[in-house]
């Protein structure tokens, strides 16, 4: 019994053995996959939520016709040894904007020696969205070079939750954007009004907070309530702007 299992373990070594680096490697490569992580811990260990999407408008940056939005992509499996390129479509059924709304390159490029790269997506100045709010949704597709999702675990990310789709809502107006939900009405800046959003973004330069944690919240809150008592900045009534910090 104790050589049969001598014999066995020798002859599972020999085939081991028998792998050549290259065929190890060209395992590794296979499992690659990317995915857009959807949170995600912060430094600080809270939660960051919303990174798959975001929202944008045109109506703060008066002599601006192109804007570039980025997500966040992440590499599971071994780290590149030379750029490779990964593959995105146009989610038809979750995407409102026209064709002259946007360009966003299907094929882009994942670098070597990184674990987070993004892709990239233009938005353009078009004179429908002055009145109208649309949406742009993709998803990452395999390719030769990369899976998608999968996520098993890495070290590099440790808490993050993947997808494999992404989002941007833009407009060239002021709305309420997705992102000020009854969360940030409760516990930072109050009921939305267009008088309000537009001073906010005066007060902090920032558009859409989605991937701020709560404390730099807290602080960028605080900063917009000093602004609104030193400015006296009102609604459209004539109140005094109010806003809420929990």
């Amino acid at each position: 019994m104790i050589k049969k299992y001598i014999w066995c373990m020798s002859l599972f070594l020999i085939v081991l053995g028998s792998c050549s680096q290259e065929d190890l490697l060209n395992y590794d490569q296979s499992t690659r996959s990317l995915y857009i992580p959807t949170e995600m811990e912060s430094e600080m260990g809270e939660t960051i939520k919303g990174i798959d999407s975001t929202y944008f408008s045109f109506r703060q940056y008066a002599d601006v016709t192109d804007y570039e939005i980025r997500f966040s992509v992440i590499l599971n499996g071994q780290q590149l040894e030379e750029d490779q390129t990964y593959r995105l479509e146009i989610i038809k059924e979750r995407t409102t904007a026209l064709p002259e709304d946007y360009t966003v390159e299907l094929e882009q490029t994942f670098h070597a020696g990184v674990w987070s790269d993004y892709l990239s997506i233009k938005l353009h100045r078009t004179a429908h969205l002055a009145n109208e709010k649309v949406r742009l949704a993709v998803r990452l597709v395999p390719n030769e070079n990369f899976g998608v999702g999968s996520y098993i675990g890495d070290p590099y990310w440790p808490t993050v939750r993947e997808s494999i789709s992404c989002s941007v809502t833009f407009c060239d107006m002021l709305s309420k954007p997705d992102w000020w939900d009854d969360t940030i009405t409760s516990r930072f800046l109050g009921k939305y009004s267009d008088a309000k959003y537009a001073r906010f973004i005066e007060s902090s330069g920032i558009t859409d907070i989605t991937g701020y944690t709560s404390t730099e919240l807290r602080l960028i809150v605080q900063q917009f309530s000093r602004d609104i008592q030193e400015n006296g900045w009102t609604e459209e009534d004539g109140s005094l702007i109010e806003v809420v910090m929990n």
